[in-house]
């Protein structure tokens, strides 16, 4: 298995073999105490994951998003996450995703339709006050089955 990692704020796109391991935790994702009005989400980076509130006047932070490959399918991972945001994903012509429009699900199944083919994913949060931020990650087919 192959895993596609995304940096969203280097805009780096890397495939590396996967390796199993634990999320380090930087700060309990536990029930962040939220003021009125504003909504917790559990964010991630390449190291581990927090939670933390958003005021109801901010988007989500930008997404980002984690990708294993394996069998023509990519299964994605989407933080931030959050109880009260939905996410919306679309691929181009090159791949087929799983949900469409507004779910509440913080994974999505990317399928390849052959090999050679690929596209892009892009991902948008959205907070239950209707504010939204978005990023996008390109997801190649493989030319050759895994081993």
């Amino acid at each position: 298995m192959y895993k596609l990692l995304f940096l969203s704020t280097l805009g780096i796109a890397a495939i590396s073999p996967a390796v199993a391991g634990p999320i380090m935790v930087c700060e309990h994702p536990g029930k962040a105490t939220c003021g009125a009005g504003d909504y917790e989400t559990t964010q991630k980076n390449s190291r581990c994951e927090k939670s933390l509130c958003v005021a109801n006047t901010e988007p989500p932070g930008t997404p980002y998003i984690q990708c294993d490959y394996s069998w023509g399918t990519y299964q994605c991972q989407v933080w931030p996450r959050g109880e009260e945001l939905s996410y919306s994903y679309a691929a181009t012509a090159g791949l087929q995703v799983s949900w469409s429009g507004p779910v509440y699900y913080p994974t999505v199944s990317v399928g390849c339709p052959g090999f050679g083919y690929g596209g892009a994913l892009t991902v948008t949060v959205t907070s239950p006050y209707g504010l939204s931020s978005h990023n996008h990650i390109s997801l190649p087919c493989h030319t050759t089955i895994e081993q």
